[in-house]
């Protein structure tokens, strides 16, 4: 089983510009991850890492020469530090949207290669870290409807995955906040891209999905593809028969649950949630479609706190996540994610998650909690420490 997590103080960065691709973490990743940050990892129960990876920062190509300026330091890094991890029992996995949008203000860029423009997407530059005066900035999307970004894709994922023989695998998010393919965030746009309207986001994102794992499987057979489902919605039930049936599927565990929230009925949890046992009805088609496809499917889940109160280092509500375990472990999961950018500190909730995965756990949701409270907190009382985490 796949059990992903980050180390908690493993900088996120979302910059547009290409000029700053030595700022992302794969660049320097390998000083990040110590020995010691890696055996606290691997003793916590977990046998992966995700970084944040930029497709156009890892790899050169003939057909974008202006990509993978700096793309040696990176692979060396990561190169480095995949080596590392192994000796910890610990795969590493690049989180990646294939297809990231370019910067309005790379001007040299958009006049080279104005036949591959798709949809523009207004982002605030501030808050993307943008370079610009303007209160907003546009990123146009690399169209994929076009063959130079098809050819592009596949080719640099094989690269990738010639470059890096030991790489876990990519997981990808194809519906991200920060614009890729035309469709990616097309709550922002006024006018998608006609080719990619035509087609429909149904084959535009499966497509993207397939070249990047048709292109890593051709150079690096061992590796997996990922697809994390956040952002298809109501487009999922279609796009899910669509996907490479060596794919593995990633849906939110939670989304689509409904529950009273401070008196208010039926509120739809549309993301991550420690107070709602899941799954949600949505996660449980999918991956039943994902089943009869003969697909394997893990879980997107958030282990230490969510939104519901992101300002803590964990929720310490066991007795759900005893639920989320037990529906993994009886479903024969070929994994989770279980943390993003926040919520990704040790605590009691990672080292329970992870008992109640293993054999050792009880099937009753009370005895599994008085099982865990005995090795966790050695001497206590287990029976109080159990009521006390079922209470909440």
């Amino acid at each position: 089983m796949q059990r992903i997590w980050r180390y908690y103080k493993a900088p996120y960065n979302h910059n547009p510009d290409l000029e700053c691709s030595k700022t992302i973490e794969t660049a320097w990743c390998d000083q990040l991850y110590t020995d010691e940050i890696l055996t606290d990892i691997a003793g916590n129960g977990f046998n992966g890492i995700w970084l944040d990876a930029h497709l156009y920062d890892l790899v050169r190509h003939s057909e974008f020469p202006e990509f993978g300026l700096f793309a040696e330091q990176h692979i060396e890094a990561l190169s480095r530090l995949i080596d590392k991890a192994a000796k910890h029992g610990i795969k590493v996995w690049l989180c990646m949207q294939p297809g990231r949008g370019v910067s309005e203000n790379d001007h040299a860029f958009w006049e080279k290669h104005s036949d591959i423009a798709g949809t523009r997407h207004p982002i605030h530059t501030k808050s993307w870290g943008a370079k610009g005066d303007k209160e907003y900035t546009e990123i146009i999307s690399l169209c994929t409807s076009t063959a130079p970004v098809k050819r592009y894709l596949e080719e640099a994922f094989a690269e990738l995955g010639k470059c890096l023989p030991g790489l876990g695998g990519c997981i990808l998010i194809t519906a991200s906040e920060f614009p890729a393919h035309c469709f990616t965030f097309r709550q922002s746009a006024e006018k998608t891209c006609p080719r990619c309207e035509a087609r429909g986001i149904v084959n535009v994102i499966s497509e993207v999905v397939t070249l990047a794992a048709q292109g890593l499987r051709s150079t690096n057979p061992q590796a997996e593809i990922i697809a994390w489902d956040w952002g298809w919605g109501e487009h999922a039930p279609d796009i899910v028969p669509e996907l490479p049936k060596d794919v593995i599927l990633m849906p939110n565990f939670e989304s689509g649950c409904r529950r009273t929230v401070c008196g208010r009925e039926n509120v739809l949890i549309n993301e991550y949630s420690l107070s709602c046992p899941g799954p949600s009805p949505r996660f449980v088609k999918e991956i039943e479609q994902a089943e009869k496809q003969g697909m394997r499917w893990m879980a997107r889940l958030q282990l230490g706190t969510t939104h519901e109160l992101a300002t803590v280092s964990n929720l310490p509500v066991l007795a759900t996540l005893f639920e989320k375990a037990s529906f993994l472990r009886k479903r024969r999961s070929a994994g989770f994610m279980g943390c993003w950018n926040f919520g990704n500190m040790f605590s009691a909730n990672t080292s329970a998650f992870n008992f109640f995965l293993s054999d050792k756990a009880p099937e009753d949701c009370h005895q599994a909690l008085c099982a865990f409270a005995k090795q966790y907190f050695v001497g206590a009382d287990a029976e109080k420490a159990a009521q006390a985490w079922e209470s909440l």
